[in-house]
Formats: C-alpha cells, sequence, structure tokens
C-alpha cells in the first residue's frame, strides 16, 4: 500500500503533462467528536481552501455537521448537513454514510460509502455516489499509541449527476499523522484530486493538507 502511494506521488506531475487544468493551495480542517453514548456520536468541521499561485485566495469554507449511530462492532451510519460560503452564492449539502473498519496486523482498514445531494440556486440538484477504501498503519509498533506516530492513506471514487450531465472524480490521499492522546491528533499531507474524467476538459488540484482532531 505504502509503494502504490508514492508510485501515485511520483505519478502526479507526469499525469499534470496533458492536463488543461491545474490549481493547487492549502486545505486546512478542524474536526471535534462528542460521543452522546456508547452508540450515537456527533462530529463537526470546519475546512478551508487556500488557493496558492496568480489566483491566490480563499476558494471556500465548509462547515459540516454529522450524526453517527454505531449498529454493530465494525459498522456506523451518519447523517449530516454541509453549509458551503464562498464567493459564489452558498452552497447547501445533505449527506448520508456507511462505514465498516476492521484490524488487520498494524493496519485498520476502512470501507466507506457515502451519497450526498447538493443544492444552490445556480442551477438543479447535483446528486453524487461515493466509495472511500482507507488505511491507517501504526508507524512505531503494532498499535498506535500516545505520542506515536502513524500514517494514513485513501483512494476514493466519485460518481455524480447532475440534470443531464454525469461525471467522474478520483481522489488519493496520504497523511502522516501523530497521535498525542486520545482526544487529540494531527495529520500532514496531501489530497490529490482528478475530475471532469467524463465531461472535460479533466481537471487536477492539489491540496497540502493540515488537520487538527479533538474529542471532547
Amino acid at each position: 500500500m505504502i509503494r502504490i502511494c508514492f508510485i501515485c506521488l511520483l505519478s502526479i506531475p507526469i499525469c499534470l503533462g496533458g492536463q488543461t487544468s491545474f490549481t493547487s493551495g492549502i486545505l486546512s480542517k478542524v474536526t471535534g467528536s462528542h460521543s452522546l453514548n456508547k452508540s450515537w456520536k456527533l462530529t463537526g468541521q470546519i475546512e478551508n481552501i487556500q488557493q496558492i499561485g496568480p489566483a491566490a485566495g480563499v476558494l471556500r469554507t465548509d462547515f459540516t455537521l454529522l450524526i453517527s449511530r454505531k449498529v454493530s462492532p465494525g459498522w456506523a451510519v451518519s447523517s449530516g448537513y454541509l453549509h458551503r460560503v464562498s464567493d459564489a452564492r452558498p452552497v447547501r449539502r445533505l449527506l448520508q454514510q456507511v462505514a465498516f473498519s476492521q484490524t488487520r496486523n498494524r493496519s485498520r482498514l476502512g470501507h466507506r460509502i457515502r451519497t450526498d445531494q447538493t443544492f444552490s440556486s445556480t442551477g438543479p440538484v447535483r446528486f453524487r455516489l461515493r466509495y472511500r477504501f482507507s488505511s491507517e498503519i501504526a508507524l512505531q509498533g503494532a498499535t498506535i499509541n500516545a505520542q506515536e506516530w502513524y500514517l494514513v492513506m485513501s483512494s476514493e471514487a466519485l460518481l455524480s449527476h447532475r440534470d443531464s450531465e454525469t461525471d467522474f472524480e478520483q481522489r488519493l490521499v496520504a497523511n502522516l499523522g501523530h497521535y498525542f492522546d486520545r482526544k487529540h491528533k494531527i495529520q500532514l499531507g496531501f489530497d490529490y484530486r482528478l475530475d471532469r474524467l467524463l465531461v472535460g476538459p479533466s481537471r487536477h488540484r492539489l491540496w497540502w493538507v493540515g488537520t487538527y482532531f479533538t474529542n471532547f
């Protein structure tokens, strides 16, 4: 898995050789979670994207709230709402997801299926179907303990439909994380996205990511 992710990272400049649109910037996130009881949990997130380069500036800021229920060991269902602030008109999105995770050797593998519906005043509703596979790998032992480093990698495929237009997007993410304790951790890495694969021209976006997680 590590080799595959490393090869993908090295391949990004090659892929960009024939591209028509490329954007890069900084994606910063703060995520807070609170367990209501053994089954229910609330998660809030603020995400900001700052573009770098000739057209530098804030692209958007997202505010997301999710409520999750653990239905069985390893399985959870969630529903939520996202509000996006940008130079364009505000965007609202409804979220639904099912997630499953399991531990194998030094890794925790995760699968997530998510659907969402995006509403804006600029056009029809956009529907998306998303599948993400992720792997969290301990770097200093068999499990991730306090004050230890770990690696997180994921690949996500997104199919979207709006009016009569259908499109496909692929995302690759790799982060180096540090687990301070059960209440605090950080992750630093990259988030590469390739979309408009069906409608063209394709668009490449590379975000350098910093995320802070807290549980309270």
